[in-house]
């Protein structure tokens, strides 16, 4: 029960906002909703890290030991996925300007999930099933449906 609570909390997260950006899309352009996203979620984040920083000292000598010794690979991975995620997130708003959320998302997800199944088998020698091939093809006709 607790897992299928995690799956439904993670589809609402990855779908709710969506909305929200394209009714930004109404007031703001594509690069201010970008700043104004990023703005809000680093002042979180910087009042997340100063309660850690005052009380949880060992926590932060923790964390920053771990930044100073993550390995160069790491590093890059981590500037290529800002990177990727700017780019993913300019398009994102630029289909949502255009195109209804109901059909921008359906067709991400199911482009996703081909990614997934590519990285998976690339990056980690994951096994592709029969099942999952017949799930991609299926993923794939309907995408051109909603096309």
């Amino acid at each position: 029960m607790y897992l299928f609570l995690f799956y439904l909390f993670v589809a609402i997260e990855w779908t709710f906002p969506r909305f929200i950006l394209k009714q930004l899309t109404d007031y703001f352009n594509t690069i201010e909703i970008m700043v104004l996203v990023h703005l809000a979620w680093h002042l979180f984040m910087l009042l997340f890290f100063s309660y850690i920083w005052i009380f949880k000292n060992k926590k932060k000598t923790e964390f920053i030991n771990k930044i100073y010794n993550l390995p160069k690979k790491y590093k890059f991975n981590l500037i290529l996925i800002i990177i990727i995620g700017l780019i993913g997130q300019y398009s994102l708003i630029t289909l949502l300007k255009s195109y209804n959320v109901s059909t921008v998302l359906p067709i991400v997800r199911g482009l996703s999930t081909i990614c997934v199944l590519a990285f998976g088998y690339y990056m980690f020698k994951e096994n592709i099933t029969l099942k999952k091939v017949l799930g991609i093809l299926i993923i794939l006709a309907g995408i051109m449906l909603i096309k």
